[in-house]
């Protein structure tokens, strides 16, 4: 089998539980289920419903240090008072952070419950998926944050995200890092792999590998920790280079030659 994401003949499995694997590409060091799984509405979902969070000051210290850290991104590359889109906003913690920060934040979301929730903190979130009728303008900056992963043709969305940015926009993607420390000690019982769920599993460089086939240039990369409640473990993994389960990668259109 050939490599989806960049052609290469060299694999192997990195995680073997009873149902499923997870199966790596040696280089690009990208991932996939198998078997992969079966498409799921998202309609009805409600992933933070099952908290008891209501605003970012309630989320657990590792979960806003990491939505504080997309912020930086942001504002590093970003001024404020741009236009920034979010695809899967859920209800609206990152954009409600930019949005106090002068940002000018639309978000799309799949789920009702959830982009009902975003509305009710004053927050311009629309339902449906993206592409999406109602999301007509162009950005300054275009996230996704835990969405690639769920997306059986990631590609056609990242290249319709792409036409939705302006000429200096960019794109800013947050993703579990499958060769943090965390799962590479855990195993199959790290929680991010979700294989119900989740076609692919990536690392930072390997997406940066798919975002330059697809006409972007990297602008940064940077590590964090998925939420393990400050263990032991996801501590020390904070202090090894590229050591935390997720990155943020920041990336831009590549200029073309616009020349007649």
């Amino acid at each position: 089998m050939m490599c989806p994401w960049c052609g290469g003949s060299r694999q192997r499995v990195v995680v073997h539980a009873e149902q499923w694997k997870v199966i790596s590409c040696t280089e690009c060091l990208n991932a996939w289920t198998d078997p992969p799984p079966a498409e799921k509405p998202y309609e009805e979902d409600d992933f933070h419903g099952q908290f008891a969070f209501k605003e970012v000051a309630d989320l657990p210290r590792q979960w806003r240090a990491a939505l504080e850290g997309q912020v930086q991104l942001i504002r590093q590359f970003v001024p404020a008072g741009a236009k920034v889109l979010e695809i899967g906003c859920g209800e609206g913690f990152l954009l409600g952070l930019l949005s106090a920060r002068k940002y000018v934040v639309t978000g799309v979301e799949p789920s009702a419950a959830a982009s009902a929730r975003a509305r009710t903190k004053g927050l311009n979130v629309f339902t449906g998926y993206f592409p999406n009728g109602a999301v007509d303008e162009t950005y300054d900056a275009i996230i996704l944050s835990q969405v690639v992963e769920h997306l059986k043709d990631p590609r056609n969305v990242l290249l319709e995200a792409q036409k939705k940015l302006k000429e200096e926009g960019v794109l800013l993607l947050v993703q579990a890092n499958w060769r943090g420390l965390v799962p590479r000690v855990l195993k199959e019982r790290w929680y991010a792999w979700v294989p119900e769920q989740h076609y692919w599993h990536f690392t930072g460089t390997g997406m940066a590998h798919i975002l330059r086939t697809l006409g972007f240039d990297l602008l940064a990369l940077r590590y964090s920790s998925l939420e393990h409640g400050d263990d032991m473990l996801s501590r020390i993994a904070s202090l090894i280079p590229r050591g935390g389960d997720q990155f943020h990668l920041l990336a831009r259109v590549q200029h073309r030659d616009r020349t007649v």
